[in-house]
């Protein structure tokens, strides 16, 4: 067991260097206690954050890929796809691509126009939230009030 569980921890870090080591051809990134899109505030790339909390409160025009110790709040858009790891992930604004998570707590209350793949403790759709994809995940808790396009998996 103890062998089997070293394995998996190199190969953790070995992608973990390995992403980190790819370019990421003019993309923005943050590195702060709080990473903040403000309101009316537009990046016009994929933007790459690790904090304690991220919060897009403005417009991603490309990808979100975002790693919190507390949690990723999207209250404005992300025009692609909005990849999530954090305790706490909040949807409250708009995602235009697919949104894929590994959270303690996933919340819907805005929409997200592709699928949703995640795992975490708790999923909750809230009513008058769209999903326009399907939904694959696995919690121990799910609450799907919203309307979901494809199928719930």
């Amino acid at each position: 067991m103890r062998s089997f569980s070293r394995r998996i921890t190199v190969v953790s870090i070995a992608c973990l260097v390995l992403t980190g080591a790819l370019p990421a051809a003019a993309a923005e990134t943050s590195n702060a206690g709080v990473a903040l899109v403000p309101a009316g505030t537009v990046v016009e790339d994929d933007l790459y954050a690790g904090a304690i909390t991220v919060i897009v409160a403005g417009r991603i025009d490309g990808d979100l890929v975002a790693a919190a110790a507390e949690r990723v709040v999207i209250d404005g858009e992300v025009a692609g796809s909005v990849t999530a790891l954090a305790r706490e992930v909040v949807v409250n604004g708009r995602v235009g691509g697919a949104l894929r998570v590994a959270t303690g707590s996933l919340t819907l209350n805005g929409a997200v126009d592709g699928d949703i793949v995640g795992t975490g403790l708790s999923l909750a759709l809230a009513e008058g939230s769209s999903v326009g994809g399907e939904v694959l995940v696995y919690a121990r808790r799910l609450a799907a009030r919203g309307s979901i396009t494809g199928f719930l998996r």
